[in-house]
């Protein structure tokens, strides 16, 4: 087992930044259902929210994405957090 340290940054409703020790990654949506961009990969998330069941679907980028996108994403994550805190 490994420990896993993150820091999660809710920005605007709906749209969170996570932050690990695998890179940044974005999170689009809400309880119930949500869509995760990050470095390598694109998860999808849909449950019944306070239940604990939830189903998930992981999916590799057929090419990594470049360090600039992940950037650019941050970027624009931080620019729609500090505009409308």
């Amino acid at each position: 087992m490994s420990l896993r340290i993150y820091k999660r940054i809710h920005l605007y409703r709906g749209i969170t930044l996570n932050l690990a020790k695998g890179g940044p990654s974005i999170s689009l949506g809400g309880p119930g259902a949500h869509i995760t961009f990050g470095h390598h990969r694109i998860t999808r998330t849909i449950g019944l929210p306070g239940s604990g069941i939830y189903w998930t679907s992981r999916t590799g980028s057929p090419r990594p994405v470049h360090h600039w996108v992940a950037w650019t994403m941050l970027s624009i994550a931080l620019f729609l957090w500090l505009t409308h805190s």
